[in-house]
């Protein structure tokens, strides 16, 4: 049997998080697994939001679909169609000072309009009188 000498790198895993002070719920869960020599830890927190949009992007696939989409006519795109990518995203509103119970699914809330807002609104309503 051959021996082989050497060095080992040793690395050091360091992860550091910035949790905001606003977050209300923050919830740290520590996993033992002796088995596999291995510690978990698992952070979670829950934030209210608000679904406000959704946003669809659609493209040409490749810089050949864009070519035929711009330049060739529209014989030529019929019979050689353009292939096109879509993602679609959710637009969501986030409130992490909102403090959350466990339990909660939902948080019912009333939001003010601001001054410029009230003002803007009376301004039209005046227009509209007149």
């Amino acid at each position: 049997m051959e021996t082989i000498e050497g060095e080992i790198e040793v690395l050091k895993h360091n992860i550091a998080v910035r949790l905001d002070d606003y977050i209300a719920s923050i919830r740290l869960w520590r996993d033992e697994n002796y088995r596999h020599k291995e510690i978990v830890y698992r952070l979670t927190c829950a934030v209210a939001s608000i679904f406000m949009d959704e946003i669809n992007i659609r493209y040409p696939t490749t810089w050949w679909d864009g070519f035929k989409e711009q330049y060739f006519p529209a014989w030529f795109r019929k019979r050689f169609p353009v292939r096109y990518t879509e993602h679609n995203y959710s637009v969501k509103e986030y409130f992490p000072k909102m403090p959350i119970r466990d339990d909660q699914a939902k948080v019912y809330f009333v939001r003010l309009q601001t001054p410029l807002l009230a003002y803007q609104e009376k301004e039209i309503k005046k227009g509209e009188a007149n």
